[in-house]
């Protein structure tokens, strides 16, 4: 890990450990946000490492900044729950910009290098969580409540991380140890949104290399060693109580989380379809909060919720089916701009696309677009994707030689600069 990747560790570690200490975390956030900002100081007001916004994009993005603050207004939340969303806003900014100004030149390097290290510790903590829980015989909504530690939910991310980096000349067999401890990680964590995810990863990924690692004594050695550690391993997890219990309440009315979040999705439609058409068109503002059915309080008592576990149908109770699809657009179209550069770099490109898939996927279930920690893992993966698509593009030596020969500039051989070519480390 370099010495600039350092303040990225401390500022995630501090974030996992608002959990276990503020009530709320955000609180825990606010500080690691500050202390962060402060350690950098004017250097962030002078680094320039974000790509711009071109000239419709900031049009889009100011009259959807427009429309929310005029609902907003009109609606009147409650200042804590105005003061919930802004912050959310704030941390998908301080992914976007404020990280990557921070890291300096070639900023990627020293986040996947960060990151790299924070899975180890992330990932370390999962594990005694989870074998504390086990000692202590937690069933499977304390197991992950109680003992697993929230930041589970980034391994996802850190995976990515991990393999951006084998990708980019790190040790192969350091990285590959790594992501092994991460995946063991995510199993005791009974995470089933964060397992899909990986697994989905880890098939893409096999097909994409099976070609070179089939025929690659390291590849296949590998192989190998992933295919009898998970016919060590799963057995193993599969017979644990706490596993039997999550799969005997399956995919269906008997799954309390899987039934919470049905009755969450009715009653943000009860209460757009109650607004009428405008509502539904453009939501209720920041600060909106979707009543509970009579007689249905959540953890804390409260008979509303600001946020669902579905982030998209939070996105629809705020900004209505408008901002929704302008924020969806806006995610594609960066998506498509940054896969349509040729030569880019592949940590940016790789990298940001997964993890932006990642937390797209985490929305669905786990509020990957509306809880703060998962907002900034959004940014940055936007930051990677707008730098993968203003990456200027290389040509072959001979084509630059040709061009300078025709402009009457020096003659005389010119290597072909790939900037793109830069490894992560």
């Amino acid at each position: 890990m370099t010495k600039r990747a350092l303040p990225l560790v401390a500022l995630y570690l501090a974030m996992a450990a608002s959990t276990r200490i503020f009530e709320p975390a955000y609180f825990g956030y606010i500080i690691a946000f500050g202390v962060f900002i402060a350690g950098y100081g004017t250097q962030l007001l002078t680094r320039k490492n974000a790509p711009p916004l071109s000239g419709p994009v900031l049009l889009g993005w100011a009259v959807f900044a427009a429309l929310v603050l005029l609902t907003t207004l009109l609606a009147k939340p409650a200042f804590r729950d105005l003061f919930r969303d802004c912050g959310a806003i704030a941390s998908f900014l301080f992914g976007l910009v404020v990280i990557p100004r921070a890291l300096g030149k070639d900023w990627e390097r020293p986040l996947f290098a960060g990151l790299s290290a924070l899975a180890m510790v992330i990932s370390v903590w999962t594990i005694l969580g989870a074998v504390a829980a086990y000692l202590a015989g937690a069933g499977s909504y304390e197991w992950r409540g109680v003992y697993v530690p929230f930041a589970h939910g980034w391994l996802p991310y850190l995976i990515v991380a991990e393999y951006i980096r084998s990708r980019s000349g790190a040790d192969f067999r350091v990285s590959a140890f790594r992501i092994g401890l991460c995946v063991l990680a995510l199993l005791l964590s009974l995470s089933r949104t964060g397992i899909l995810l990986v697994g989905t990863f880890g098939v893409v990924i096999l097909l994409i290399n099976a070609r070179h690692w089939l025929l690659s004594a390291r590849g296949m050695a590998m192989v190998i060693t992933a295919a009898v550690a998970a016919a060590v391993v799963l057995p193993q997890l599969w017979q644990l109580d706490v596993v039997q219990q999550r799969v005997q309440a399956g995919v269906g009315p008997g799954d309390l989380s899987l039934g919470w979040r049905a009755m969450e999705e009715t009653a943000a439609t009860n209460y757009l379809s109650d607004g009428g058409w405008r509502r539904w068109l453009f939501g209720f503002g920041l600060g909106a909060r979707v009543p509970l059915p009579i007689g249905i309080v959540d953890f804390a008592g409260n008979p509303t919720i600001p946020h669902l576990h579905n982030s998209y149908w939070t996105y629809l109770v705020k900004f209505g089916a408008v901002g929704l699809t302008w924020v969806l657009v806006s995610i594609g179209v960066l998506l498509t701009r940054a896969h349509l550069v040729r030569g880019g770099v592949p940590a940016l490109l790789t990298g940001g696309t997964w993890i932006l898939l990642f937390v797209l996927g985490t929305a669905v279930t786990l509020q990957g677009m509306t809880e703060w920690s998962h907002l900034t893992f959004l940014g940055i993966a936007c930051a990677l994707l707008g730098k993968a698509a203003h990456e200027p593009r290389w040509q072959p030596a001979h084509v630059a030689q040709d061009r300078t020969r025709i402009t009457g500039e020096t003659a005389g051989p010119i290597p072909a600069t790939r900037v793109s070519g830069r490894a992560v480390r």
